[in-house]
């Protein structure tokens, strides 16, 4: 890992960190995960989520869960998990939990959607961080 503070990571970092979560799925996730890119951008753009203040956006998943695809759905562009630097590392700053553990429950989170499971599903298997 780099030489940056704890909650001042770069967008390489968390790439890094979030590859790694990746690489520590079981097999049988990991198989999932074939067509899924992983991007790093500093904040949310502009369009992609609603301004409000109880609206914390730190990733967004851009894709077809797999219980909406049809078998006669062709092979599309990749999946992505799209994490968002600013808002990570403002949370870790301000909730003090490592960015690590911060970066981890946002990629589980993404691949939940993935997956096709609700948020009440989500919140609760711990991939959602209450307020």
């Amino acid at each position: 890992m780099s030489e940056d503070k704890p909650h001042d990571p770069t967008n390489a970092t968390i790439k890094a960190i979030a590859l790694d979560v990746l690489d520590t799925l079981p097999e049988e996730f990991r198989r999932l995960t074939e067509n899924l890119v992983v991007c790093v951008e500093d904040e949310v753009r502009a369009g992609i989520y609603r301004s409000e203040p109880e609206c914390r956006v730190m990733a967004y998943y851009v894709g077809t869960s797999l219980k909406d695809r049809s078998v006669s759905q062709p092979y599309g562009w990749p999946d992505q998990i799209v994490l968002l630097e600013g808002p990570i590392a403002r949370f870790a700053e301000a909730s003090g939990k490592p960015l690590e553990e911060v970066v981890r429950i946002c990629v589980l989170h993404e691949l939940a959607h993935l997956v096709g499971l609700t948020h009440e599903r989500m919140r609760e298997l711990g991939y959602i961080f209450d307020a």
